[in-house]
């Protein structure tokens, strides 16, 4: 059971690394990517900052693929998971990465989410709804939109840089390219303290298959919602010993 209980805290941060904005200490404005195919999309129209935000939003996960390396810091640790991920569009992607010596898959595709461990050959099946949802950057973009979230634009150098502070003062910065690449994510609690950081490299915007979200044949499955509902396995029942009288 403890096993199991690992690979879901390892699930999570493939989750993390696949969807969510990394963060990282204050720095330098990176030079761009290196990008593999050039960008042709146009730059988003002139609007809101949220408005040119979720524009970005919209190039960067559709028919892309992008490796990506992220940082997670938890006190004086951090855990670093390095990978890969392809986005046909924002209900179909996958991450593949490599986090605590583990070679993880994570897809969230047809409205199933799920996780492959391949060590194990294992699939940890998410069928929380809600779960489900978070795993799409659709949700970033509600959050984006969200009438309690200010978004800021700023030039830095040749770099545009997006600032987005939520209600609960928690920080997401977006560091994009003079070719519209994302580039770097920097995230921040409430307390502004650095939680995440993430680099995005090697950008190509081509066609992504469906084949590419099929599961792996021959695999073990296990729900991540029953987890922690599994009773453990009884002990054998100890036969009492009889006290010996004098």
């Amino acid at each position: 059971m403890k096993k199991f209980f690992v690979f879901a805290v390892i699930a999570i941060t493939a989750l993390s690394f696949a969807v969510a904005f990394a963060q990282d200490k204050p720095a330098a404005a990176p030079a761009a990517a290196p990008e593999a195919k050039p960008i042709e999309a146009a730059a988003p129209a002139a609007g809101s900052a949220a408005d040119k935000l979720v524009k970005y939003y919209e190039k960067w996960y559709t028919n892309s693929t992008v490796t990506m390396d992220t940082v997670t810091y938890t006190g004086d640790s951090k855990e670093i998971s390095t990978g890969m991920a392809f986005f046909k569009d924002m209900d179909n992607l996958r991450a593949d990465v490599e986090t605590q010596g583990q070679k993880l898959r994570m897809v969230h595709a047809g409205g199933q989410m799920w996780i492959y461990i391949e060590s194990q050959n294992l699939i940890m099946k998410i069928t929380d709804p809600k779960e489900i949802e978070k795993g799409s950057p659709k949700k970033e973009i509600e959050e984006i939109k969200d009438k309690d979230t200010t978004v800021t634009e700023a030039k830095d150098g040749e770099n545009t840089t997006f600032t987005v502070v939520k209600k609960d003062k928690s920080k997401k910065v977006f560091i994009v390219s003079a070719k519209d690449a994302l580039t770097k994510n920097l995230d921040y609690d409430e307390k502004g303290t650095l939680t995440q950081e993430s680099n995005y490299k090697e950008w190509k915007f081509e066609p992504v298959k469906d084949e590419i979200f099929q599961k792996p044949k021959d695999m073990k499955e296990v729900d991540m919602s029953n987890i922690g509902n599994q009773a453990p396995a009884e002990e054998p029942k100890k036969e009492e010993q009889k006290k010996e009288t004098k």
